[in-house]
């Protein structure tokens, strides 16, 4: 009798503390719960005061009173109903690695090279040409071991990390 009653208390306190978020689910007849945490509980809050701070410059949130307006991502909607929604639209987007400036890459640096995006080659990376495109030397030389300056400028060219 005594498991029976403690079922019935904790159904009765499932039913008054229900909120959205505080409940995971009902596994074989156990209730299990889930702790809300700070953020879902002033998800609202929260988003209504990074809305009126942040801003995007270069692709990095920085305080919005220490940037130029001109340069933020949100400059068009500044102060404007649909602010609010790009901001947070930002945030829950998938975060991008920022394009390379090869013309700061130094010579000799290890990059991987491919024609195609699929098959990739280790080579290093042999400066830009006139376009600004990345030049690689062929067939792995660097600066020091090449002849006659034997590069090319690849289709797909990034920088290696680790042990690529």
């Amino acid at each position: 009798m005594v498991r029976t009653d403690a079922c019935l208390v904790n159904l009765v306190r499932l039913i008054i503390d229900y909120s959205p978020g505080s409940l995971r689910g009902l596994f074989k007849g156990r209730v299990v719960w889930k702790m809300m945490t700070n953020r879902e509980k002033f998800r609202d809050e929260l988003d209504n005061l990074l809305a009126r701070i942040i801003a995007v410059v270069d692709g990095e949130p920085v305080r919005c009173w220490s940037a130029s307006c001109k340069r933020c991502l949100f400059q068009d909607t500044c102060g404007k109903p649909g602010h609010k929604k790009k901001i947070i639209d930002w945030l829950n987007a998938e975060y991008q690695e920022p394009p390379v400036d090869w013309s700061k890459v130094p010579i000799d640096t290890p990059v991987l090279a491919s024609a195609d995006g699929k098959s990739w080659y280790r080579r290093h990376c042999a400066g830009t040409d006139d376009k600004g495109n990345p030049k690689v030397y062929l067939s792995g030389h660097t600066s020091w071991s090449t002849t006659n300056e034997e590069y090319i400028s690849p289709e797909f060219v990034r920088l290696a990390e680790g042990n690529e």
